[in-house]
């Protein structure tokens, strides 16, 4: 998956000095990135020599994000408190452009598919709800010499409309193309939201005609553009496969929401999911949003939120969660 949701025990801490960082978090570091990290349906089946974790060719940047002031105010701790309770939702900006929605819990977000080399900025933004709290840690530690450091942190406290953010340089990131600026106003926003919708239904009907390698082709167009950057050109995910065959079988279908899709507009991009209503059920009281749900016998498959951008006049589906 590209970011892990956790009901942390209160209390618990990981710690990291300036110089390596714990065990603890150098596994939770590795595993938030990679293009063979469990992402997509399927996953937990791929046997482990498959499902190597290739070097990034950048230190990866995770956002720590959780509901407790614990550790926020810290030196040396990254891992945000927070009992296992819905919130906002709050939506993560970076850099003028929604790219992830936090709903509760501790979560860790690799922000690797979006950061530039330069000056960065993280904003936690939300209607109401909260309070939120986030740090943003850089390095993998997945050898002995190397460094997890903290870049910044930031707050949003609980109440009505606000916003709370951070500024940091990433240091050297991997060239990425630029997204094409939309238009102020409402005419960006209307302009966003039919493109995203478009794409949404492009899968849709791609999950209808079992065709996966339409499906496929549209959820990743994006990654498969920031993925080798970050990665290297020779680096090949069993993901995609899984999601054809997952598409491709004749018992899968999208299953028909009840819920409205909810908008989310930047600069340069566009968030669209559906906010699941609260399961009685669940083992965890944190929904989780999606824009997609494939329904094959009694799994679910779930897909979204989808970040949509525009490049070179085109738009397509940069960023999928899939899960």
């Amino acid at each position: 998956m590209d970011d892990r949701t956790h009901a942390r025990p209160k209390g618990v801490r990981v710690a990291m000095s300036r110089l390596s960082a714990v065990a603890a978090v150098g596994l939770l570091l590795v595993a938030s990135v990679g293009p063979s990290r469990a992402d997509g349906p399927g996953a937990a089946k791929v046997p482990a020599a498959a499902a190597a974790e290739p070097a990034p060719r950048f230190p990866p940047v995770n956002a720590h994000i959780g509901t407790s002031a614990e550790g926020f105010d810290r030196d040396g701790v990254i891992v945000i408190g927070g009992e296992a309770r819905a919130v906002g939702p709050v939506h993560l900006f970076l850099s003028g452009d929604p790219v992830a929605v936090y709903t509760g819990g501790w979560r860790m977000r690799p922000l690797d598919p979006w950061l530039r080399a330069g000056p960065n900025t993280l904003e936690l933004r939300a209607r109401a709800g909260g309070p939120a709290y986030v740090k943003l840690a850089k390095g993998s530690a997945a050898a002995a010499d190397d460094k997890v450091t903290e870049l910044a942190r930031a707050m949003l406290p609980a109440g009505k409309e606000r916003s709370g953010e951070a500024k940091f340089d990433p240091g050297e990131r991997p060239a990425l193309p630029a997204w094409d600026e939309l238009p102020a106003g409402a005419a960006g926003e209307a302009e966003a939201r039919k493109h995203a919708a478009e794409l949404l239904d492009r899968l849709r009907d791609g999950a209808r005609r079992h065709d996966g390698k339409a499906f496929v082709r549209t959820y990743r167009a994006g990654r498969d553009i920031w993925e080798p950057a970050a990665f290297g050109p020779d680096v090949r995910s069993p993901v995609p496969a899984r999601v054809r065959a997952v598409v491709d079988d004749p018992a899968t279908a999208p299953v028909a929401e009840d819920r409205p899709l909810e908008f989310v507009v930047g600069r340069r991009a566009v968030l669209a999911y559906v906010r699941p209503a609260p399961d009685p059920d669940s083992v965890s009281p944190v929904p989780r949003p999606y824009s997609l749900r494939l329904r094959r016998g009694e799994s679910t498959f779930l897909f979204g939120p989808i970040q949509c951008v525009r490049i070179k006049g085109e738009w397509l589906i940069w960023h999928v969660e899939a899960r």
